[in-house]
């Protein structure tokens, strides 16, 4: 567990945790922009108010976030399963490396590379099964996004040919818009998704942090080791004055075993 923690988990946690606030600051500021400017549009350019340019900005991130909750269960237990699965892996190699000769001297050979290859097709199998879940996970928000540019599709030529008089340039930088707020929040979406990803790293190290650990008992024993030498060698010293290196006759003793 130490060993993938070190060599995976920390790696995960970093680069999928971390640095991923860093493209959320930034798809965050580029909502921002587009909120600003389809707030001064139609003071800029003298057009009445539309509320169905902010249809995008209320309805996504409820959306989005409803079916991030409600897929979470499964995508944390599949990643928890592919994790898991490849510990075992990991652990099967190391144990069949560091005891080679004895496995080659008894000819068990065959049995384990039957073994280390039903491990690797289990892991092969698993992380299959994350990968399609993350990736359903992944094309739900551009399939919101189609889903809200057809319907402005719609209502929007409507305001164009009724009596809304929509000008066909404000229709398709609408259409621009909508299509930017979902990139926006599609890449958030995949954004959290690789931080919820993180999440069954995050628990291995935290547990791991924080186990016992038994420094106190090291130390004790350090002080005591040091001291029983210090007096040892007193002792050594008194009983032989011609002696100028109390190591060489220090008895050496075992004890508490």
């Amino acid at each position: 567990e130490i060993i993938t923690a070190m060599a995976r988990d920390s790696v995960t946690l970093a680069h999928d945790g971390f640095c991923s606030l860093l493209q959320l600051m930034r798809l965050f500021g580029q909502l921002t922009a587009i909120l600003f400017y389809q707030i001064a549009s139609p003071y800029v350019f003298d057009r009445p108010w539309r509320p169905t340019a902010f249809v995008p900005f209320a309805t996504f991130p409820v959306i989005l976030a409803t079916f991030l909750l409600i897929r979470k269960k499964r995508t944390v237990r599949y990643d928890i399963a592919r994790n898991e699965k490849q510990d075992i892996l990991i652990e099967r190699v190391n144990r069949t490396t560091a005891n080679y000769r004895l496995i080659a001297d008894y000819s068990k050979r065959p049995y384990f590379v039957g073994w280390l290859e039903r491990c690797i097709r289990d892991y092969n199998n698993s992380f299959i099964a994350a990968a399609q879940v993350m990736k359903n996970n992944e094309y739900f928000a551009p399939w919101m996004t189609l889903i809200f540019v057809s319907a402005y599709t719609y209502i929007g030529g409507m305001q164009v040919i009724g009596a809304e008089k929509l000008s066909v340039g404000m229709f398709i930088t609408n259409l621009q818009i909508f299509q930017a707020i979902g990139g926006a929040y599609g890449k958030i979406y995949m954004v959290l998704l690789k931080m919820q990803g993180s999440f069954d790293a995050l628990v291995r190290i935290v547990q791991l942090l924080n186990l016992k650990i038994d420094v106190p008992q090291r130390c004790a024993l350090a002080r005591n080791r040091r001291e029983m030498t210090q007096r040892l060698r007193a002792e050594a010293l008194q009983s032989n004055p011609n002696v100028s290196v109390a190591l060489d006759v220090l008895p050496i003793r075992m004890q508490n075993m």
